[in-house]
């Protein structure tokens, strides 16, 4: 949060810091976009500096870090002075201009020396030696476990933030560390941070595991800064259209028009010229650019369809400050909905959980969702936010079956007698207190239920590692009510294994079960191949229960 702070009080408009919870290319996608550069945070290596360019490149700005501690604010100056038309503010615009000619180094004494960015930073510096003392403590913690001796080197370094930014068509290293920025190629594809993504796995995999804590944030264009641009465009087609109407005799615009809709268009309560309550300014609308569309029709100038135009622009110009709430609403539970995620998965390291206040997310999403729900009561949520709502469902009982209950977790889940019962209700409250832990027999469904969601999502085919992962899943499950449960029902073994491809299934379309059914019945290879892991996997567990019968 205080990386977004540091913007602010910098000066920079229009630009949001995002964390990065995974380089996974299907997480990776709901970004918001443009991304305008990535931050790594990490145990600093030094690299071979044949890599870096011979000098710094023409139309690239890049800094060295040449004061101790900054390599935050350097990160982040590396990334916003090399985006085109952002506003940087009166003060960082003068000194992006003013050492334009300097080389790297000089341009890091001049951060050094530049008050303004000082003030900045040491009100945030704070902050950032907590985060790396925070890194280095779980660093050194997971370091005394391993057996291996580590080399002084590796034991002096310290962490370190480093951007990656796409500029002039090539996606670049820049490292405050480093003499000159290192070119790691063209941009190939529509989406540079897929590029880059597997360059930051490579430095990930040099330390090894549990060794290391990383972080990764993306600076992206700010989703209120579209909202404000789209807004200009149709104030602005709105006032073409009309001045060329305006043109026309009064009884021929009417006539056009019709008397009701005149009065209609006269009393609506449209925004048409800059409004501060949505950060309209002259400026943004002098920017704003007529559609291809809008400037052949004005051309045209049919006055029929002129007047079509302008009625279909007011029509888009829904009331602003709703779909604002709406979008930060959004915003905001799926932050909540993260942090509450992660929060319980943080249940599964022992050291962590003794510490765990995992109760207090789960009741922070729970108190939005009411909020959510009174204010948005007839509005769809992104199958992206209801896909998560039914991640954070299953994380939650599943750690619950991992972590029996106790005071400090009190929550419970409602426990599923059957799928239909599994199914996701969009934003409905998915806790309520009840003591019971539920077993993988309950959570079961759910699982299924998230991976169908998840491959209509991807419009993906579940793969033969999945197949085996949910296989393993339903025989656990079954060793776990044989076991640990006294389950002796002859036919615990066929409804531990009773997914899969059913012809008429019956459920409803866009149900759980339906979307189960088809997730399983993708094609007839799909259907075949999970028949036969099926079947391994029955035969693997069907001997616990003959060695409990004999037991007993």
């Amino acid at each position: 949060a205080f990386f977004n702070v540091m913007l602010r009080d910098f000066g920079v408009e229009g630009v949001r810091v995002q964390e990065v919870v995974s380089l996974d290319p299907d997480l990776l996608a709901y970004l918001s976009r443009p991304v305008y550069g990535l931050v790594f945070l990490f145990k600093w290596r030094e690299e071979d500096p044949d890599k870096q360019e011979p000098s710094c490149p023409e139309g690239i700005w890049f800094a060295n870090q040449t004061v101790n501690n900054a390599c935050a604010s350097v990160a982040l100056l590396n990334i916003v002075n090399n985006v085109p038309d952002l506003k940087l503010g009166d003060p960082l615009q003068q000194f992006k201009e003013f050492t334009a000619g300097f080389t790297p180094a000089l341009r890091g004494d001049a951060i050094g020396n530049f008050e303004f960015v000082k003030t900045v930073h040491n009100s945030f510096a704070r902050k950032m030696d907590m985060l790396n003392a925070d890194l280095q403590l779980k660093n050194d913690a997971s370091s005394r476990k391993k057996s291996k001796a580590k080399t002084s080197d590796e034991d002096d370094a310290g962490f370190h933030f480093i951007a990656f930014v796409p500029v002039q068509g090539r996606v670049w290293k820049l490292d405050g560390l480093e003499r000159q920025p290192q070119n790691l190629g063209p941009i190939t594809g529509d989406d540079w941070v897929l590029q880059v993504a597997p360059e930051i796995e490579t430095r990930m995999a040099q330390y090894e595991n549990g060794q290391i804590e990383f972080a990764i944030l993306s600076l992206v264009q700010e989703p209120l800064t579209k909202m404000v641009a789209a807004l200009a465009e149709n104030v602005k087609s709105i006032a073409a259209v009309r001045q060329h109407l305006s043109k026309l005799p009064k009884d021929v615009e009417e006539l056009q028009r019709g008397p009701m809709e005149v009065s209609i268009l006269e009393e609506q309560d449209l925004v048409l010229g800059p409004c501060e309550q949505y950060e309209l300014s002259q400026e943004v609308l002098d920017r704003a650019v007529l559609s291809p569309q809008i400037g052949q029709q004005l051309e045209d100038a049919d006055v029929s369809d002129l007047v079509t135009v302008e009625k279909e622009l007011i029509a888009a110009q829904l009331p602003p400050d709703e779909t604002i709430r709406l979008m930060i609403d959004e915003a905001i539970l799926d932050y909540l909905l993260h942090t509450a995620i992660n929060s319980l998965l943080g249940l599964l390291d022992r050291d962590l959980a003794q510490k765990s206040h995992a109760h207090i997310p789960l009741q922070l999403v729970d108190s939005f969702l009411s909020m959510f729900r009174s204010l948005h009561h007839d509005h769809i949520a992104p199958a992206e936010i209801r896909f998560r709502l039914r991640l954070l469902r299953f994380t939650y009982v599943f750690t619950r079956h991992c972590h029996p209950p106790s005071a400090s977790f009190p929550l419970m889940i409602r426990q599923p007698g059957c799928i239909e019962d599994a199914e996701d209700t969009v934003l409905e409250n998915p806790f309520q207190e009840q003591q019971d832990t539920m077993s993988l027999q309950g959570t079961l469904p759910l699982f299924l239920a998230l991976s169908a969601m998840q491959n209509a999502l991807q419009e993906s085919t579940i793969t033969d590692l999945w197949m085996r992962l949910a296989a393993g899943y339903m025989a656990q499950s079954y060793v776990e009510q044989v076991l640990l449960c006294n389950n002796d029902h002859p036919s615990l073994l066929e409804e531990s294994f009773r997914w899969g491809y059913e012809a008429d299934c019956g459920a409803e379309e866009n149900s759980d079960k339906w979307l189960i059914n088809r997730m399983f019945g993708v094609d007839e290879y799909v259907v075949l191949l999970w028949e036969e892991i099926k079947e391994e996997h029955m035969q693997a567990a069907s001997p616990c229960f003959a060695n409990y019968l004999k037991v007993s």
